[in-house]
Order: structure tokens, then sequence, then C-alpha cells
């Protein structure tokens, strides 16, 4: 896989990917080979939809699965071989992702800057007791479930809350919410982002979304404007008036592996629950 490293400052770096072809194919089959086994669709029992037709109709989805699984993976080990340590999750831009095409994007993150330690021998320390806070280990299991969780799609009903979305979005920042007669609006351009993935009820998500977007079936189309607070985390949305055309492409539900040894087995190298809790 090729991958380039460049430095925009001391603490800022890029890496530029290119996975080729064939390993995003290797992908792309093992995911629908997945979708496969659990996918309904009309003339076909489930489990037994042919790869070939699973691939034309769930393309979309499969492709957000294949960037959403192998970008951290080939992220990691670039990370890796140079030896860095970001001081957060690096931001992926640019992303091109299509079938048959080689996959490209960009990671931005940043690393703390080099230290020169003063001297530090004949000084002594105290390492304090580890202590365990209650509902730590819970904590710790159902994080571990969610990144294990599975992705299965859904045709039969409408999308309700804890299911992902997958579509197209456009984005209109609104300008003043009175225009006179004779002037134009000062509204930004509409921005369109493809294949956005957004979980419903999930707390990260923008105002107004769950309730604007439950209920809706792949191919419907919802618009609505979402007024942003002024405290908003995002400064570029913070006390803003966004109107969204919404072009909803696919839904899935998120299937959870229960607590068990086959659940220990598949998120470490432990071969029991009781094993695992007591790492």
């Amino acid at each position: 896989m090729k991958h380039e490293l460049s430095e925009t400052s001391a603490t800022k770096k890029q890496l530029t990917f290119e996975v080729p072809a064939d390993v995003v194919e290797r992908e792309v089959a093992r995911v629908a080979v997945t979708y496969s086994k659990s996918a309904k669709v009309p003339g076909f029992r489930q489990g037994k939809v042919p790869v070939k037709v699973v691939r034309q109709r769930f393309m979309d989805q499969i492709l957000d699965d294949v960037a959403h699984q192998l970008i951290p993976r080939v992220v990691t080990d670039a990370l890796v071989e140079h030896g860095l340590q970001p001081v957060a999750a690096p931001d992926v831009h640019d992303l091109h992702l299509k079938e048959g095409e080689p996959m490209t994007f960009h990671a931005h993150f940043e690393v703390l800057p080099a230290i020169d330690p003063e001297p530090y021998t004949g000084i002594s320390l105290k390492k304090p007791a580890a202590v365990l806070e209650v509902g730590a280990v819970d904590q710790t299991l159902e994080q571990l479930r969610q990144r294990a969780a599975k992705w299965t799609p859904v045709e039969d009903r409408a999308a309700m809350a804890g299911d992902a979305l997958l579509m197209d979005l456009t984005r209109t920042l609104k300008g003043a919410l009175i225009v006179i007669p004779g002037q134009q609006s000062d509204d930004e351009k509409p921005e369109l982002m493809q294949n956005v993935s957004v979980e419903l009820g999930a707390a990260a998500n923008p105002p107004g979304f769950d309730d604007n977007l439950t209920g809706v079936k792949p191919g419907d189309q919802r618009s609505f404007t979402t007024n942003y607070p002024a405290d908003y985390a995002m400064p570029e949305l913070a006390g803003k008036t966004v109107h969204y055309d919404a072009v909803i492409k696919a839904i899935r539900r998120k299937d959870v592996l229960p607590l068990d040894d086959a659940f220990a087995k598949t998120v470490s190298e432990f071969e029991t629950l009781d094993a695992l809790k007591e790492q």
C-alpha cells in the first residue's frame, strides 16, 4: 500500500494513502459475502441471496463498510511504521472510493512536540495503587460490544433509533431570514456530501436530525431546516440556520454480540468471558 508522510509544522502531520484496487476488491468481496448471509431481498430466501445480487443492490453500503474497516487498519499500520502517536484519532479527508478503483485519502493528525528532558536521576517517585472504579469493567465490555457490532441491511421497515442511515446530504447555510424584494438572497452555495452515515439517536447528531429522519425508508427524500444554538461545538455552525436536503440510500441496523465466551474470543485473545473480565 502506498503512503506518503508530510509535515505542515512540528506537530501537524499528513499521511496520503493509495490502497490498490485489488486490496479494495478483496474487502468488497468479503463484505458482500457477509451481507448475502443476512440481507432480505424480494424473490430470495434470507441467507440465500447471490453475492452478485448483493453487490448490485447494496454496493453503496458495502463501500461504506469497506471504508470504515479498511481506513483505520491502513492508517494504524502507517503510524506504527513511522513511530508516530497522534494525540487524537486522525481526520480523514478527500476520500475517493469506487468499485474497481484504488482507494485514496488523506489523514490529518497532530503529535506532541519533541521534548528534551532535563536530568532526572536521583528523583524518587511513589506510584499510587491502582483503583478500579465501580462499573469500569462493564463499561469497557460495552465499548467492546459496540466496536464489534455488525451492521445488517434493513429493507422491510422504516428507520428507527439505533439504525444507521446512508444518505447523500446537501447543506445550505441560510443568510438573512427576510429577503427584500429585488435583492438576491445571501445564502451560501449548497454543499453536497455523499454517502454520509448517521446513527439515529446518537448524542453527536446535529439538532433536528433524529426528528426529521426517523421513519424514512430507502429512496425517501427529506428536507428540513435546523437552527444551531450559539454555543454549538462546531464554530462554523454555531448560531447559524442551515437547510438540509437528504436522499436516503440505505438503512442498517446494529447487531450487538451477546456477552459470552464466543464474544470474548471475537474481541480478544482470551477463550472465556471470565478471563477477559480478569484482564
